[in-house]
C-alpha cells in the first residue's frame, strides 16, 4: 500500500491541480488592498466593503484562514482550488456586512513582507489577528467587529477574543480537540496504516512535550517541518475547548455534518465550554463550506476543487444573523 498520499493536515488535502480563477465581485461590493503592520514584517488583506458602506456605519467580519498554505481566499497549492472565503465576503456584502479577509504571514501575498521566521510561534498568528481586530476597531466606518476563524482558524480566532475588542466570534469547521487527536484520525481517515498511525502521534506527542521526536518518516514530513517545531508546540499544547471556554464574547459553532476532517463531536465540544455558546449543524456541508452532492469520499473530495459550487445558503443566512444580531435560522 502506498501512503505517501495520505497526508491530510488540517484544512489541506493533497490533490495535484491548478489553481482555479477567482469568481467576480459583485456590482454590489468594492474590494481594496489593506495591510497591518507586525514586529517581523507588513501582512497584506483585502477589505470587502458592501455598497455605500464609505458613508455608513457597518459592521465587518474578519476572517481567519485555515492552516498550511492557505490563503485569504480560501485556496492553497495543495490541492484546494475553490475560494470559500472570498464566496463569503462577497455573500456578506450583498447583506450589508464588511470583511477583511487577510494572508497569514509566510503566506501568498505576505510571504514577502512578513515571511515565516526560525522562530515562528502559533501566538505570534494569534497576536496578528489580534492586531487586525485592533485595526477595524479604530477605523470609524466599523460597528460590530466579529471574528470568523475556518478550521485551524478557529482556535487562532477564540484566542485572539481574549487580547483585542471583538463583539463575537464565529467557528466554522474548528477542531474541538487537541490537534495531535485530530491528525491523527485524518490519517485514519485516509486509509493510513496503524503503524503509521502510531508513529504519528508519538512524534506529535514529543513535540508537544519539548522533546526530541527522533527521525520522521518521509510519509509524515510535511506534518512535522523541523523550522515550525516551536510553531506546532504551542499549537499542540493547547486544548480548543479551553480556548471556547475563555472566550469573553458570544461564540457561534457552525459545523458541516460532511466534514471528513473534524466532526460533530468536536463542535459539541466547543459550545459545551462556553456559556451561552449557540451552535448549528449543516448536514450536507463539507470542511470547505460547500456542499457535497453524495454521501461517499469522492463526492466530499471533489468539493475541494469544484469551482462551480456556491456557499451553502444556511451556512451565511446564520452568520448574517449572528453578525446583525438577529435570531438564529432554525436547525435543519
Amino acid at each position: 500500500m502506498r501512503h505517501a498520499r495520505v497526508v491530510v493536515h488540517a484544512c489541506s488535502v493533497l490533490v495535484l491541480i491548478a489553481l482555479a480563477r477567482p469568481a467576480a465581485i459583485p456590482a454590489q461590493a468594492a474590494e481594496s488592498p489593506v495591510t497591518v503592520s507586525t514586529t517581523t514584517g507588513t501582512l497584506q488583506g483585502t477589505l470587502t466593503l458592501p455598497d455605500g458602506a464609505t458613508t455608513q456605519w457597518v459592521p465587518v467580519a474578519l476572517i481567519v484562514a485555515g492552516s498550511g498554505p492557505t490563503n485569504r481566499d480560501g485556496s492553497n497549492p495543495l490541492g484546494v482550488t475553490v475560494t470559500p472565503y472570498r464566496l463569503l465576503a462577497n455573500a456578506l456584502a450583498l447583506r450589508g456586512i464588511a470583511t477583511l479577509r487577510y494572508d497569514k504571514r509566510g503566506i501568498a501575498a505576505s510571504t514577502t513582507s512578513a515571511p515565516i521566521p526560525s522562530g515562528v510561534t502559533f501566538q505570534a498568528y494569534v497576536d496578528d489577528v489580534a492586531a487586525w481586530a485592533r485595526q477595524l476597531r479604530a477605523d470609524r466606518r466599523f460597528s460590530r467587529i466579529v471574528v470568523v476563524g475556518h478550521s485551524e482558524g478557529s482556535l487562532l480566532a477564540m484566542l485572539a477574543a481574549a487580547r483585542a475588542p471583538v463583539d463575537g466570534v464565529v467557528s466554522l469547521e474548528g477542531a474541538g480537540r487537541p490537534a495531535v487527536d485530530i491528525i491523527v484520525e485524518q490519517l485514519k481517515g485516509a486509509g493510513a496504516p496503524e503503524t503509521l498511525l502510531e508513529r504519528t502521534r508519538q512524534i506529535g506527542e514529543a513535540i508537544r512535550d519539548g522533546n526530541d521526536p527522533g527521525a520522521v518518516p518521509d510519509q509524515l514530513a510535511p506534518l512535522y517541518p523541523a523550522y515550525l517545531r516551536r510553531y506546532e508546540r504551542e499549537w499542540f499544547s493547547i486544548d480548543p475547548a479551553q480556548a471556547a471556554k475563555a472566550v469573553p464574547a458570544p461564540l457561534l459553532v457552525i459545523q458541516g455534518g460532511a466534514d471528513i476532517q473534524v466532526n460533530a463531536a468536536d463542535a459539541h465540544r466547543l459550545a459545551d465550554a462556553h456559556p451561552g455558546a449557540m451552535l448549528r449543524i449543516i448536514p450536507k456541508m463539507t470542511h470547505v463550506l460547500l456542499d457535497a452532492g453524495g454521501t461517499d469520499r469522492a463526492s466530499n473530495i471533489a468539493t475541494y476543487t469544484d469551482t462551480s459550487l456556491p456557499l451553502d445558503a444556511a451556512l451565511v443566512d446564520t452568520i448574517v444573523a449572528f453578525i446583525l444580531q438577529t435570531p438564529l435560522p432554525p436547525a435543519s
